[in-house]
């Protein structure tokens, strides 16, 4: 399996991009350690999950302006949703967290800038580690006939 160019470019591209949110949150969380912020724990959950939409939309954007369009892909079978694990986390915490802040917020949490940085780093270094993971959504009514894991 041959990895093409401009993805290996944006992979070290986005390594290097990791490190450095890495090394800023650290960097606030030992050099500004009473920075800290009054959240409610719903928005930790939906800040995490755009952060890790916000790498994969920045990722996708570059990709575009590297590489252009791909080709539509064609398949055969029934017809099916296709979406990275990334995204598909992404957009689930982002309607779990509203849902929770609209529904039953709780008190607010204090946290450390330089916590709340690194965490977020964390969760978009996880990103890049989930968007080559394809959830598939699809109709089949024949499924005891199809395997689980192919």
């Amino acid at each position: 399996m041959r990895t093409d160019p401009v993805d290996l470019r944006i992979g070290r591209v986005e390594r290097v991009l990791d490190l450095a949110a890495l090394l800023v949150g650290a960097g606030l969380a030992v050099l500004l350690p009473a920075a800290r912020l009054s959240l409610f724990a719903p928005t930790l959950l939906l800040a995490a999950g755009l952060a890790l939409l916000g790498s994969g939309l920045v990722r996708d954007l570059a990709w575009l302006a590297l590489s252009g369009r791909p080709a539509p892909a064609r398949t055969e079978g029934p017809p099916e949703v296709r979406l990275c694990l990334e995204s598909t986390l992404g957009i689930l915490a982002v309607a779990g967290g509203l849902a929770w802040r609209l529904l039953a917020p709780g008190a607010p949490r204090t946290v450390g800038l330089g916590a709340l940085v690194l965490a977020l780093a964390l969760v978009a270094c996880f990103g890049h580690l989930a968007r080559n993971v394809i959830v598939t959504l699809r109709v089949d009514p024949g499924h005891r006939n199809m395997p689980f894991w192919s």
